[in-house]
């Protein structure tokens, strides 16, 4: 039993109420945003350059454009419709009708960062690429921008998948950690965003190994002031900061 299964989904497993949808609501795009009169958007039409195009998430016949800062993704949108029902009545007609367009594609925005919008597309889209038979070496990333998109949104299979991927690269039994068959999915910089992942989410479960390994590579100056890790800065908490410490601590005097 992965560690999630006993108690469901995490936090993010409770049924969806009205104003969790409120919580997923289109976003006009500012710079292109005209009002009327009356103080309602009027759609128009934007221009997307080639530059804020990704090139791996852009299907030239796709009828949705999905912003996430300044890069842009063109799906189609009754299959980004089918994964949730968030996205059905995001991606209902009555709501794009209220959006800009772009070269006949409708135009909405993410409020997640680029990368892990473009993780989230490429499972959709591209379902090999987050299937360990097919991807030997799926990481942190592709699995945390995954669950990121997928819980905001509600997609409930994606977050599964990626709770059953993040317990099989960090795991919480100590016996399967000892094995030498066991290889740790780690990079330089990435315990302190496992610890802000784990703590926005409530998957204290990756805590501990967190935690440990940020403290074998301790470092002060991240430690005080974070890392820049996927285009944003990754802090941790005054409270962690001062469990990281204590417990380097005790690591330094007991070796």
């Amino acid at each position: 039993m992965y560690p999630h299964q006993a108690d469901g989904i995490g936090d993010d497993s409770r049924d969806l109420s009205s104003d969790e949808e409120e919580t997923a609501t289109l976003t006009d795009v500012p710079s292109v945003t005209v009002t009327n009169p009356d103080g309602y958007h009027t759609p128009s039409t934007i221009f997307i350059s080639r530059e804020e195009q990704c090139e791996a998430m852009w299907f030239s016949s796709g009828d949705l454009i999905i912003r996430a800062g300044l890069v842009a993704f063109r799906v189609f949108r009754e299959v980004l419709a089918r994964c949730s029902p968030v996205l059905a009545k995001l991606l209902s007609t009555a709501q794009l009708e209220l959006c800009d367009s772009f070269d006949g594609a409708r135009v909405i925005e993410f409020s997640q960062t680029p990368v892990d919008v473009e993780h989230f597309l490429k499972a959709i889209f591209d379902p090999l690429s987050l299937n360990p038979k097919y991807q030997d070496n799926i990481t942190f990333d592709t699995i945390a921008g995954v669950y990121e998109v997928s819980s905001h949104y509600r997609v409930l299979d994606f977050q599964c998948t990626a709770l059953c991927m993040l317990s099989e690269l960090y795991p919480t039994d100590l016996t399967v950690f000892l094995t030498e068959q066991f290889v740790p999915a780690y990079c330089c910089d990435q315990s302190i965003p496992l610890i802000v992942f784990a703590r926005k989410h409530r998957l204290d479960w990756l805590l501990p190994l967190a935690f440990y390994r940020h403290c074998l590579e301790f470092s002060s100056t991240s430690l005080l002031y974070g890392v820049q890790y996927n285009g944003v800065v990754s802090k941790l908490s005054l409270a962690d900061q001062k469990l990281c410490i204590d417990a380097h601590t005790t690591m330094y005097h007991t070796t």
